[in-house]
């Protein structure tokens, strides 16, 4: 029995899987299978493209960690920019205010 639940004579299936590795019915992409010729059993193994495309996920997930981690720091600076730069001002707006407070009762 394939994946795709379809049954087969294991002489027909060992047949056509030596040369695809799609259902003869359905043409979905079957497993590769090993078969115990001692004990008359088939074994499932995962397929090279079951691999190469759980590789493919891991690398696209691991980018998508590291534009998030980017996204992340980039956004961190912008704040501590945001913060800094307000603090700034306050502090002009203070040293400002002080300095006119200071002229004003000098002059009078």
């Amino acid at each position: 029995m394939l994946d795709c639940s379809h049954v087969f004579c294991i002489d027909c299936l060992l047949n056509h899987l030596t040369q695809k590795i799609t259902c003869p019915l359905c043409r979905n992409i079957a497993k590769t299978y090993e078969y115990n010729f001692t004990t008359h059993e088939i074994a499932a193994s995962p397929s090279p493209i079951d691999q190469s495309l759980y590789e493919y996920a891991e690398i696209q997930r691991t980018m998508y960690l590291q534009r998030a981690a980017r996204a992340y720091l980039y956004v961190s600076y912008c704040l501590v920019t945001f913060v800094m730069l307000f603090q700034v001002i306050v502090l002009v707006n203070i040293l400002v205010v002080s300095y006119q407070v200071f002229y004003y009762y000098k002059i009078a």
